[in-house]
């Protein structure tokens, strides 16, 4: 069903936990699953860093833990960390299950709602 990738990266989930002094949090639920993901991200220099925490599924935890190496491997800045779709998403697990796309998409959600909230509050110092 899952991809070695995306089993991989649910039973060694990558980036647990809030960064720390992150400037932006941003949360995703689903209304289906109710599954829970939060990633905070700090921004610094052009440089996003981001973690999660999750009460979810293993395509949510695989997917934030994903996602949040594709942010943090190399410098990237806020355009290019939104910039990660679903699709690339999906693609970097090695595929997933079409059924299993709706708590994927959970981690590009919260990512860019954390983002926003980063953006805000270096707006507002």
């Amino acid at each position: 069903m899952y991809s070695p990738t995306t089993l991989d990266h649910f039973m060694n989930p990558r980036n647990v936990g809030q960064v720390p002094g992150f400037a932006g949090v941003g949360r995703a639920r689903s209304r289906f699953c109710d599954d829970r993901l939060e990633i905070t991200v700090s921004l610094s220099d052009g440089v996003v860093t981001a973690g999660f925490r999750a009460q979810a599924c293993s395509a949510c935890i695989a997917a934030a833990s994903m996602l949040t190496e594709l942010v943090n491997r190399e410098p990237h800045d806020d355009a290019a960390a939104r910039a990660i779709e679903l699709s690339t998403l999906a693609e970097a697990l090695d595929a997933v299950p079409e059924e299993k796309l709706r708590c994927v998409r959970l981690a590009p959600v919260a990512l860019a709602r954390a983002l926003d909230d980063a953006v805000a509050e270096e707006g507002a110092a």
